[in-house]
């Protein structure tokens, strides 16, 4: 039986890049069970795009609008004192909230539950109905469409989504120095008979396509694409493992239509997996400041966890909480 990727205690690429900014959130991701509850339009078209059965279980297309400003706090706290107890909402949930918000102190109690019937009880009925899935709205679904159209639409890329050999949202399980790790691909081209593999990543971005380079340098895309490329390695022995690709479309409705292929050159698997000293000042880093691989991370990563200390970073432990200043650098 195949397992629930999620549900196997094993390092992830999300535990190790995350700890590069918060080793709180990098104990999240170690120890998460199940996927992000959190809308993320990337996700959302990964999964129309790859898993179409995973996507009708993870969202809904909501019907009601949120309300806004005031009332939207309101309706917003008589969801979560409703969800506390059992989903079953109540007339004391909507006063409690009411109370909570402050929402408007003059109208009688039967005046604000009339009003929040008008105002806000489809929504919150239709949310407590789907709570087991992420609820979007129709705009945010035909932002969705639309990316996975553009994708779709260029010949060059869909050649590749609809290649014969092409499996999709791959997942990987290995061991390395003793630690069980994993890795879920979101495609990979896999040829048994000349034993290649070209993997890749769907990809969206807020800004234009053409600048997707500060997209991956911010979130260490490096990172994500090296560690593939280790697991496959792993699984896939004597396996050739052509480039790792990028497929990469804007989510801003203004500039979606221009979706490009990022192919990842060696140096990018080799800083991705090594790290590197940064002898050039960028907006992210100061001159000399040593950027990290996987392999420096998952060590830092093993020391955090075997320790149970994630408050600080590795080298804020082993500095004893002292750091430089160095504002003029």
């Amino acid at each position: 039986m195949k397992p629930n990727y999620f549900e196997v205690d094993a390092i992830s690429r999300s535990a190790l890049v995350e700890l590069l900014t918060s080793p709180r959130k990098a104990k999240e991701a170690l120890y998460e069970k199940m996927p992000p509850k959190h809308f993320e339009i990337g996700t959302f078209v990964d999964l129309l795009l790859t898993d179409y059965k995973q996507f009708e279980d993870t969202y809904y297309v909501g019907q009601y609008t949120k309300p806004t400003e005031k009332m939207g706090d309101f309706a917003y706290n008589v969801l979560l004192a409703a969800r506390r107890d059992g989903n079953t909402l109540t007339r004391a949930h909507i006063l409690e909230a009411r109370e909570l918000v402050g929402y408007d102190k003059r109208m009688t109690e039967d005046g604000i539950v009339e009003k929040f019937k008008k105002d806000a009880l489809l929504w919150v009925e239709e949310q407590l109905t789907y709570g087991d899935k992420i609820i979007i709205d129709q705009n945010t679904e035909q932002q969705g469409l639309q990316i996975a159209q553009s994708l779709e639409s260029c010949p060059e890329i869909k050649a590749i989504l609809s290649d014969p050999n092409i499996v999709f949202q791959l997942e990987l399980y290995w061991e390395m120095s003793g630690e069980p790790c994993k890795a879920k691909l979101d495609w990979a081209i896999i040829d048994h008979e000349k034993k290649t593999i070209t993997p890749g990543d769907l990809k969206t971005t807020g800004d234009s396509t053409a600048n997707f380079r500060h997209s991956a340098l911010r979130y260490r895309y490096d990172i994500q694409a090296a560690w593939y490329v280790l697991g496959l390695q792993y699984c896939y022995p004597g396996y050739t493992i052509y480039p790792f690709k990028f497929l990469v479309e804007s989510s801003d409705l203004k500039k979606i239509g221009s979706p490009l292929i990022y192919v990842c050159t060696d140096e990018d698997l080799a800083i991705g997996k090594y790290g590197a000293n940064r002898n050039p000042r960028t907006e992210m880093y100061t001159e000399g400041t040593p950027i990290k691989g996987y392999t420096q991370l998952l060590g830092e990563l093993i020391w955090h966890r075997n320790n149970n200390l994630w408050d600080y970073s590795f080298e804020e432990y082993m500095n004893k909480k002292s750091v430089p200043l160095n504002i003029w650098r």
